[in-house]
């Protein structure tokens, strides 16, 4: 087992008495932690050079918390000060543990609408960001998975070129290179539109229920904030949506009721809520969410069968007309 857990919390964090009780890895590592302190979650994540620098995130959830967004919660700060640790290999981040609900219903109407809720206050603080900020999103040496979704759709033709297209029948890749061609054509008219609605925020880019922390049935923190950047709201919005009844990060078992369930909460909720089926952004948006998905090369099949259950959505082709 990796020993380094101990080191980071005694001389990084002043933590003592340390007994470890468990460790999850993932793509990051959780060491949960007892301590004379008391509990702790210290977590281990391997650096990556095309990716937002680590404290961006924290300076982006600054920003929320600031602006009152209750739901974010900072991680415990270094013995220096910092918000994280570079361990000359990897990132090391402390947070208090914290209790959940150990199986939150969410199939429920009720808790599908306050993840909907959460994400509309989530976007609302995060309207007000300086341009330093702006800046880091759109620097220009980001790996194409972690830019805004506009700047992702102008690179799509290039992203395009590497995906496997010959796992895809004839008519898989004709369907493929339709939405790729809606996404492509329309994405200044895209842009457009969501600058003159006023929708650019800072957005998580990964709001599924693996990431909130659900208490007493109710949405008590956001986590992950690792892919945050300053983007159009609509894209949380669609990617969060399509997250209920199945397997979440995009898999064809949603449910589309579900996902309807959640744009409708979410359009009660916010103070923009006139434009947001207009003129076929949200269908925009929706495509966008999974072709980022899809054009991993990952679970193709199951992703192809996402992106045709969206393009024949009853309830989204009567309010969505086409671009």
């Amino acid at each position: 087992m990796d020993n380094r857990w101990n080191d980071i919390a005694t001389a990084v964090y002043g933590l003592s008495d340390l007994r470890l009780t468990e460790s999850r890895a993932h793509f990051s590592t959780h060491f949960f932690i007892e301590s004379s302190q008391g509990q702790f979650v210290l977590s281990c994540s391997p650096f990556q050079a095309d990716r937002m620098v680590k404290g961006y995130q924290f300076q982006l959830m600054e920003v929320l918390k600031h602006n009152g967004f209750r739901q974010v919660s900072l991680p415990i700060q270094t013995l220096d000060g910092g918000h994280c640790y570079w361990g000359g290999e990897d990132w090391w981040v402390l947070n208090p543990y914290m209790p959940s609900d150990e199986h939150p219903p969410w199939d429920s109407r009720d808790l599908i609408t306050a993840a909907a809720q959460t994400l509309t206050a989530l976007h609302s603080a995060g309207r007000k960001y300086g341009d330093e900020l702006q800046a880091e999103s759109a620097r220009e040496d980001l790996g194409w998975y972690y830019v805004p979704s506009t700047r992702w759709a102008k690179l799509s033709p290039k992203i395009a070129g590497a995906f496997r297209w010959n796992e895809l029948s004839e008519n898989d890749a004709a369907f493929l290179r339709s939405q790729l061609h809606f996404v492509q054509s329309n994405v200044a008219a895209v842009k457009s539109l969501c600058d003159e609605w006023g929708m650019l925020s800072i957005t998580h880019q990964d709001y599924r229920p693996a990431n909130l922390r659900v208490w007493e049935s109710k949405i008590a923190t956001v986590w992950d904030f690792d892919m945050a950047v300053i983007d159009y709201s609509l894209y949380d919005v669609a990617f969060a949506s399509l997250q209920f009844g199945g397997r979440e990060c995009l898999f064809p078992e949603v449910s589309l009721d579900l996902a309807k369930q959640f744009i409708e909460a979410y359009i009660a909720a916010t103070d923009k809520p006139e434009p947001i089926g207009e003129d076929g952004v949200l269908r925009w948006f929706l495509t966008v969410a999974v072709l980022r998905r899809l054009l991993l090369n990952y679970h193709i099949p199951e992703r192809m069968e996402l992106l045709r259950k969206i393009a024949g959505w009853d309830w989204l082709n009567r309010i969505a007309p086409s671009l």
